[in-house]
């Protein structure tokens, strides 16, 4: 049954309608024509689930079969691209941004694109890292700064800071919890904004290890900070007795 191309307005993306393709997939009102065999050549999920004959109903778009996804337009499109356009998601140390690395992410551990998967799990490790003396480098690394290649951090923060709460929900998704350490870390530095959030994006199990983890830090913060100050005085004093003797010898020679 071929598909009217106008019903419920359908929006072709210009960077992923090939017009030798042969697959027309579909996610809310986008649309991408793809080909069939290089999806399957990189998904053993695609390879599985388009072996399967088409049902004699099955819905065209221009004669080409139709597949419907179920996934976010937004995450379906960076997916695609990542696959089809090969500059759209060099691997590190390439620039890129969050929400494409999400997006890739995500897809790519759902339909089994184990390459781009490891690609995207490289690109978040460049800013979120499992070792504070790593973390302490490249914190005010930007794509731009001159700095050694390990060193390099290929996305900038996003402007609002709800892309925490997405980090945290994508470990969890993908399993890739090791960088959840240094994502609590960060959202603790703006506990009070963020305490909403916090509350319905975690279960009571995770609010109270979060919570115990916040009281941590702080109490090693304002520790830190004690010291920090204590050993301002403690060398301001030093400074002040080292230089008085001299005083009193220049003095006395005045005399």
């Amino acid at each position: 049954m071929d598909v009217d191309g106008s019903t419920g307005c359908p929006q072709r993306d210009p960077e992923l309608w090939f017009d030798d393709g042969n697959l027309v997939i579909q996610t809310g009102t986008s649309q991408f024509l793809v080909h069939r065999g290089i999806l399957s050549a990189r998904s053993p999920v695609f390879k599985d689930m388009l072996s399967f004959p088409q049902p004699p109903d099955s819905e065209l778009v221009e004669g080409r079969p139709l597949v419907r996804f179920p996934d976010s337009e937004q995450d379906v499109a960076v997916f695609l691209k990542a696959i089809f356009v090969p500059e759209f998601f060099m691997p590190f140390p390439f620039p890129t941004k969050f929400d494409i690395i999400v997006g890739v992410l995500r897809l790519s551990h759902k339909y089994g694109v184990e390459y781009l998967r490891r690609r995207a799990l490289i690109h978040l490790s460049s800013a979120f890292h499992t070792e504070l003396a790593k973390r302490d480098k490249t914190e005010d690394n930007d794509t731009n700064r001159e700095c050694s290649v390990s060193d390099k951090r290929t996305w900038t923060w996003p402007e609002e800071r709800d892309y925490l709460n997405v980090a945290i929900q994508l470990a969890r998704e993908v399993d890739a919890t090791w960088f959840l350490p240094h994502v609590l870390y960060i959202l603790s530095t703006w506990f009070k904004e963020m305490l909403p959030a916090i509350l319905t994006s975690f279960d009571s199990g995770h609010q109270l290890t979060f919570l115990r983890g916040h009281s941590i830090q702080a109490e090693a913060h304002l520790w830190r900070s004690s010291n920090l100050y204590q050993m301002k005085r403690t060398t301001t004093t030093a400074k002040a007795l080292s230089i008085a003797p001299r005083a009193t010898i220049r003095y006395s020679e005045l005399a």
